[in-house]
């Protein structure tokens, strides 16, 4: 019997783990080699930690199951009259199927934002963004116009859930303490991150004590529009009940009037998305205010 897994995150892996006693011959495909920890990209993202800390070769994580073998291909279709799995190279047929793929960013109809705005679900994702925040910095540093420079520290994350919580407080953070002494014509903390939210609430499905967490450490407003004497640096500022209608070159808008961010956007583009319902999945990180250039 040979029961054949498309897939090696977690899904696909305990599944081939599921059969480790079973009188089954498995074969595990997946287009990388290696299992990535995908709750922890965001950390990569932000230069907290190297690739090689969230992702472990698939061979090496199976090593001592011996009813399974691992294949590097990618799957094309599946033509489950033949039971074939039709590759990028070849094909292979199987008794049992188990599809474990996992799933990507979405835009919901808005592919053109993929420019500005990509997702955070691979090291290759992560990596960009990390590559786009610090030299955001970078530009900064050499930056002579005030308003230019205030374009060049300004971030959107788009997604209230977890991982868009998870990024703005990661980039709120590098810019707080990891970079706080490392330029001489800027101060660091004076970057600004604004996380959109669609629904009411950061982390929906979350118990209410972590909404409550989310809620007090970020500053919630009802609506994008400063509030005379408020303090001019907060960690992340946070906009609930805001639903994004489109993410441009040079602005990311919300669903009425009244809210429009301006995005530095250079050929490099920039963004993250946020997994949930009737939101881009996987949070949109765009750059922000007034100029041309994206982290």
């Amino acid at each position: 019997m040979h029961v054949v897994i498309v897939g090696g995150g977690f899904g696909g892996l305990y599944a081939a783990r599921a059969l480790r006693k079973a009188p089954v011959e498995v074969t595990l495909v997946d287009r990388r080699n290696h299992h990535l920890f995908q709750p922890l990209l965001y950390q990569v993202a932000t230069a907290a930690l190297s690739p090689g800390d969230i992702a472990s070769p698939i061979r090496w994580i199976l090593r001592h199951q011996r009813n399974v073998e691992v294949l590097l291909a990618d799957v094309r279709r599946v033509e489950p009259e033949r039971r074939t799995l039709v590759l990028a190279d070849g094909e292979l047929t199987y008794d049992f199927l188990i599809v474990a793929a996992g799933a990507t960013h979405a835009y919901f109809g808005n592919d053109e934002w993929r420019r500005v705005a990509h997702g955070l679900k691979t090291l290759e994702d992560a990596l960009e963004i990390r590559r786009r925040v610090l030299l955001a910095y970078e530009r900064a540093e050499r930056e002579p116009d005030a308003a230019r420079r205030q374009a060049l520290l300004t971030f959107v994350v788009i997604g209230g859930g977890p991982t868009g919580v998870e990024l703005a407080g990661a980039l709120a953070e590098i810019s707080r303490q990891s970079l706080a002494r490392d330029f001489r014509h800027f101060d660091p903390g004076s970057a600004r991150i604004i996380l959109v939210e669609a629904g009411p609430v950061l982390l929906a499905a979350f118990p209410e004590t972590l909404r409550d967490a989310a809620r007090k450490r970020d500053r919630t407003h009802p609506h994008p529009e400063a509030e005379p004497g408020e303090p001019e640096r907060e960690e992340v500022i946070a906009f609930p009940s805001l639903a994004v209608r489109g993410v441009g070159k040079h602005a990311v808008a919300e669903r009425r009037p009244g809210f429009e961010v301006e995005v530095e956007h250079h050929p490099e583009g920039g963004g993250r998305h946020e997994d949930q319902e009737r939101r881009p999945a996987s949070p949109v990180a765009a750059q922000v205010p007034s100029a041309p250039e994206n982290a």
